[in-house]
């Protein structure tokens, strides 16, 4: 009686052990490159959903409001300024500055629009971002987000 294996039974069992191994590691890659995508527009959401939502509760909560420029915003007679500073979004109070995005986290476009009526006390300012991620993973997601804010 023979022991041990034949040849063509250690080529099969070969050939299965390296498609379970292949299946499992393309697997893998598959949930990380999900993983890194997800985090990706989790990360360009966030941060574009508190930077709108901050500045709308600045606009609202100011006496008034002068867009200088396309992409920079006076309240209160520019006792608080909003801004663009290398990409990102930036408010000033008086002498102190804070940056509202992630350092990860870039706006291309940030404009300003007083789209109230000249008879109009009340300002009604349109808000226009687009937020794009600058981070070390190597996907990219980008989102433009609009919203109307009135005074």
């Amino acid at each position: 009686m023979r022991r041990g294996f034949t040849l063509v039974e250690t080529l099969i069992s070969l050939a299965i052990i390296g498609a379970v191994a292949t299946a499992l590691g393309l697997y893998g890659i598959s949930v990380s490159s999900a993983r890194a995508k997800a985090m990706v527009t989790s990360e360009v959401q966030s941060n574009a959903r508190f930077a709108l939502d901050l500045i709308q509760r600045e606009i609202r909560s100011a006496a008034n409001a002068n867009v200088s420029a396309l992409d920079r915003l006076e309240l209160d007679s520019a006792a608080t300024v909003i801004d663009l500073d290398a990409g990102r979004l930036r408010i000033t109070k008086g002498a102190s500055s804070n940056y509202v995005t992630a350092s990860d986290v870039r706006l291309t476009i940030l404009r300003f629009t007083n789209l109230a009526d000249p008879m109009s006390i009340r300002e009604n300012i349109k808000i226009e971002m687009t937020v794009e991620y600058t981070g070390d993973n190597p996907y990219s997601y980008s989102i433009i987000s609009a919203q109307s804010v009135r005074q």
